[in-house]
């Protein structure tokens, strides 16, 4: 019943005009971006994936991080950012691949623990299993994070040693979780990493106004969490929002999330089915 109330709203809101012309007032203000935040893709969602990217092709402009961080934006078009989480071997075999066909890159946000694993599939499940909370998922090596930077519209960014929930420790231990996952990617990697992703990244529950310190102290100089709504700029770099999605999304859902109907029903989330 739940699922069908939340359909009919989504339904009546788009039909409605509402997110269209708020789009519309939006873009008087300056340039639109939906930063989409993504994990592993799967070789059996590999069609799905390709289907995507042919459907953000042909209806709105896609980024680069360095056009994102230099704010290169279409005035017209809503601007789409990719973002990964957690670190899947799928990002080497299939995300930038297709990506690089495309001319794209995107934001990569690593948890070093979880690439530490590779190769050793009982830890590998562990961690899944009780850092990430999902099923056995391959993680990307450091090599293969090393080939995916070749291309340098990929950016690796850190998401902390062991993909906590940040707010739930000290300060301190905070802290450790963040700078020694950035330390690890600069050494590895070569490569200095300014960008951090709150693991799970929900406002209040897995990060609060300590733990942005502990991430500016870490010597990074944006961060993004998973509010669903458009990039706000009144909020600052460091609580940069993004739109969490599944690739095999059908295209006509997609297009009513990235227009920002969700964004609408989010603030109704508990009066209507929460």
């Amino acid at each position: 019943m739940k699922q069908k109330i939340r359909n009919i709203l989504i339904y009546t809101f788009f039909f409605s005009g509402i997110p269209y012309l708020r789009f519309l007032f939006l873009r008087k203000k300056g340039p639109v971006v939906r930063v989409l935040a993504l994990h592993d893709v799967k070789e059996s969602e590999k069609v799905d994936f390709v289907r995507f990217l042919d459907f953000l092709d042909r209806k709105f402009n896609v980024i680069s991080p360095r056009d994102f961080q230099e704010k290169r934006f279409d005035t017209k078009k809503i601007n789409i950012l990719f973002t990964f989480d957690d670190g899947y071997e799928s990002w080497e075999t299939i995300v930038t691949p297709e990506l690089k066909r495309k001319g794209w890159g995107a934001y990569f946000f690593i948890s070093s623990g979880f690439v530490q694993t590779y190769g050793n599939e009982e830890a590998e499940k562990e961690f899944c299993r009780e850092q990430l909370l999902i099923s056995h998922r391959k993680p990307i090596s450091w090599d293969g994070l090393k080939k995916i930077t070749v291309n340098k519209k990929n950016v690796v960014g850190g998401h902390t040693v062991n993909h906590v929930s940040l707010k739930e420790l000290s300060p301190e231990q905070q802290y450790k979780e963040i700078v020694e996952c950035k330390n690890t990617i600069e050494s590895i990697l070569k490569n200095g990493t300014n960008t951090f992703a709150y693991p799970f990244g929900v406002p209040g529950i897995d990060y609060d106004v300590c733990t942005m310190e502990q991430v500016k102290q870490a010597g990074y100089t944006e961060a993004f969490t998973t509010k669903i709504s458009f990039v706000e700029n009144k909020l600052g770099n460091f609580l940069l929002s993004r739109t969490c999605i599944e690739s095999a999304t059908p295209s006509f859902l997609m297009y009513m999330l990235i227009l920002g109907v969700y964004d609408i029903l989010k603030k109704l989330q508990y009066m209507f089915w929460k």
